[in-house]
């Protein structure tokens, strides 16, 4: 209140900020890791949620990145070859069978692709929400006409149908 912030100096008026150390007796140092640590983590947990709505919103749209590195997996049916793209806070995951059979990729080229999917780790609350891309998708196509040709953009020009058999 005003009067009790006059009472630390009378000069106080309404809308300044006044303030008072308060330390309780009993906080120590782990309880005060303990607080610094409760404080990090939401912040975390909030960073990591507006990135997982940043990216739901770009769902079905295209993106552009920079190849990061390029990693061979041995799965189920076989090696696979995955590409990990910066999307700019958040990396990209672009799997072979969304790959343009004999496009070849090279670190720190720059792409475009087609959001296919966005992924909240769920359970495993440490890693960041996972962006699927595509480079085969039939709407890959579709989103770049949009982009590129006018007509489609106001209107006067119609997609009915893509069909599209990438590579």
């Amino acid at each position: 209140s005003l009067a009790k912030a006059r009472s630390y100096d009378p000069t106080f008026e309404v809308g300044e900020i006044a303030e008072e150390e308060i330390t309780p007796s009993n906080f120590g140092r782990i309880a005060a890791q303990k607080a610094k640590q409760i404080i990090l983590q939401k912040l975390k947990d909030h960073e990591r949620s507006m990135l997982y709505e940043t990216y739901s919103e770009k769902k079905d749209d295209i993106v552009t990145g920079t190849i990061q590195r390029i990693e061979y997996k041995n799965g189920r049916d076989g090696e696979e070859k995955v590409i990990h793209i910066e999307l700019g806070r958040i990396d990209g995951i672009l799997r072979q069978k969304e790959q343009v059979e004999g496009e070849s990729y090279k670190v720190y080229d720059r792409l475009k692709a087609y959001v296919v999917e966005v992924k909240d780790k769920g359970k495993k609350k440490s890693q960041e929400p996972c962006v699927i891309l595509s480079r085969s998708h039939p709407n890959l196509v579709r989103r770049l006409l949009e982009m590129e040709v006018p007509e489609i953009q106001n209107g006067t020009v119609e997609i009915k149908s893509i069909a599209r058999e990438a590579g």
